[in-house]
């Protein structure tokens, strides 16, 4: 619907806007390399539509990069470059445009790990080398910003995992650390909560898990129409917060049918999660009142 306004008004940059965001959060929540291929096609077309010296521009060249580097396991390496290319020009138009370095930055870090896989050891490492002048690019480009944050912390994971020399646990987590500063501006987007919480979880011990529910509950408190962070909060605190799982899940339950969006369609998986959520809750606990030694 959102494309064929685009094609009754296509130099209107709008409409298209409208059209691809709403396919951007599609995609990112029923995640599939056959729907990031249609994402950059799609893109594209929007792109040949509208005046060459929109604004807009900028963000259409963005998603039709994303479209090819979302695609992990079947992107190839001239679909790469390219890629890259678009999202280099894309920074260099506008250096704060964080999201943009966050695809780059992850761009090239999957890369050189594949390259690692591949055994092809000295193409990775000047892979790592090219990731880290970027990440270092993007610090300085937007010092504010999650990306460089986000990519520095990636890639000392992947340092010490590979237990290379001078990087130790807790330099990571003193990395993973100062990104809970980031807390406010990534509950402003679903992209922005998932990259943290995914961040956050890479730390070890039952703290981290506690702080990643905190910021899905405070998400959740923010946009409580946000079904995806709703089912994945209930499944995660059902771990670490008994009574802030089930109270979610049955809120979740209660909430009226959302008008039609890409939160409509994950409602039904929510109260799924939350049926099942406090029935297994309430199983345990009818078990452990019959049996206190289990």
């Amino acid at each position: 619907m959102r494309f064929q306004r685009g094609r009754a008004t296509p130099s209107d940059p709008g409409p298209w806007m409208r059209a691809m965001e709403t396919l951007y959060d599609r995609n990112v929540a029923f995640n599939s390399d056959a729907l990031w291929r249609e994402f950059s096609s799609e893109a594209e077309q929007a792109a040949e539509r509208v005046p060459a010296e929109a604004p807009e521009q900028i963000r259409f060249k963005r998603w039709k990069a994303i479209g090819f580097t979302r695609r992990s396991t079947t992107i190839t390496e001239a679909e790469r470059s390219q890629a890259e290319t678009w999202l280099r020009e894309v920074v260099d138009k506008d250096p704060k445009f964080d999201a943009a370095w966050s695809d780059l930055i992850r761009s090239q870090l999957e890369a050189a790990q594949r390259l690692l896989t591949d055994n092809r050891v000295v193409d990775a490492r000047k892979r790592f080398t090219e990731l880290d002048a970027t990440i270092e690019a993007a610090r300085k480009a937007n010092p504010d910003g999650a990306a460089w944050r986000l990519g520095r912390l990636e890639r000392l994971s992947g340092q010490l995992a590979r237990k290379e020399p001078g990087i130790t646990p807790e330099a990571v987590d003193a990395v993973r650390t100062e990104l809970l500063a980031q807390e406010d501006k990534a509950i402003q987007s679903r992209d922005g909560t998932f990259q943290l919480a995914l961040a956050l979880l890479g730390g070890k011990g039952l703290e981290w898990q506690q702080r990643v529910v905190k910021l899905l509950a405070d998400r959740v408190t923010a946009q409580p129409n946000d079904m995806l962070a709703r089912r994945v909060l209930i499944l995660a605190a059902a771990e670490v917060d008994r009574d802030l799982a089930d109270r979610v899940a049955e809120e979740t339950i209660k909430m009226p049918n959302l008008p039609v969006s890409l939160d409509s369609l994950v409602q039904d998986e929510a109260r799924s999660t939350a049926i099942t959520g406090l029935f297994n809750a309430r199983f345990a606990k009818f078990v452990a009142e019959k049996d206190p030694t289990r």
